[in-house]
């Protein structure tokens, strides 16, 4: 599969379609050639009937998704025109997601910020790590009201904080976050996780 780009892995294991993250010295912040690759791994995974789970993780064990590669940003942002396309490739890539028609899990092992929280809540599931994980919006909201990062569409929050895929229960804000560091908790948000593991 020709994703056009190293910092993203699309492999398949008996019935299980893995998405990886693959940029671990930047703990996995996704560049504008990793969101135009979302589409295309979700298409050949939706394509092949072999496949029946889709599971996003991130590569090496201190993050999941930091949130977009900023470093690009002076040649990829530089510009109204520019802008505009890379937003939207980050959309894209949400609805790919957000639209497939066979589930999605996302495995959450370190942080989880930014734009990582927007990419997770586009699953249908959340596993997380309960002793290596750290998650953060970007807006930092309070636990009442956080269910995304602040970038995201009113569909991509109706899909988090509703009826999981195949009728499972909704997500409860009440047992939602990944251990944020105590002195910065007033700048962390909340992800709706479902499942949390020791080890993940």
């Amino acid at each position: 599969m020709d994703l056009g780009t190293t910092k993203m892995i699309a492999r398949k294991e008996g019935g299980i379609g893995w998405m990886i993250f693959n940029q671990p010295e930047k703990h996995n912040a996704v560049s504008y050639d990793m969101w135009t690759a979302v589409p295309r791994i979700v298409a050949a995974f939706e394509g092949d009937a072999e496949v029946r789970v889709i599971v996003l993780t991130g590569a090496g064990e201190r993050a999941f998704v930091s949130g977009a590669d900023i470093s690009e940003f002076d040649q990829k942002r530089s510009s109204e025109e520019s802008i505009k396309l890379y937003d939207a490739a980050g959309e894209a890539a949400h609805a790919a997601l957000t639209g497939a028609s066979k589930p999605t899990l996302c495995m959450i092992r370190g942080i989880c910020y930014g734009g990582g929280v927007g990419i997770a809540l586009t699953t249908d599931i959340r596993i997380c790590s309960m002793l290596r994980s750290r998650t953060r919006s970007a807006g930092g909201w309070p636990r009442s009201t956080l269910r995304s990062s602040a970038a995201l569409r009113a569909p991509t929050i109706s899909r988090a904080g509703g009826p999981l895929w195949k009728n499972a229960s909704p997500c409860s804000a009440d047992a939602s976050y990944c251990g944020a560091d105590t002195a910065a908790s007033a700048n962390y948000g909340w992800l709706c996780v479902d499942i949390f593991t020791p080890i993940c």
